[in-house]
């Protein structure tokens, strides 16, 4: 689909689910956050910005079994005159 996935994962201890939830909304919110660790929702951000909404972070973890955080890019990007 022209897509190019990183992703890194770990295998600690993973993000309890409401704490998943929590993270995922305030990236998604698209507001600047008010708590300290704003570096995942300022790279999401930055991402849909330059190559558009498409793109951008996707985290996901299970309690007990780690943690996993993709950033979805275009596979070809190609820059616009501006």
């Amino acid at each position: 689909e022209g897509l190019l996935f990183v992703t890194v994962a770990d295998n600690g201890g993973g993000i309890r689910r409401e704490q998943l939830d929590e993270l995922r909304k305030t990236i998604d919110s698209g507001q600047d956050a008010v708590t300290k660790g704003i570096g995942l929702q300022n790279v999401h951000k930055r991402l849909k910005m330059f190559y558009g909404e498409r793109y951008g972070l996707k985290i996901e973890s299970e309690q007990g079994a780690g943690t996993t955080v993709t950033i979805v890019l275009p596979l070809r990007w190609e820059e616009t005159k501006q």
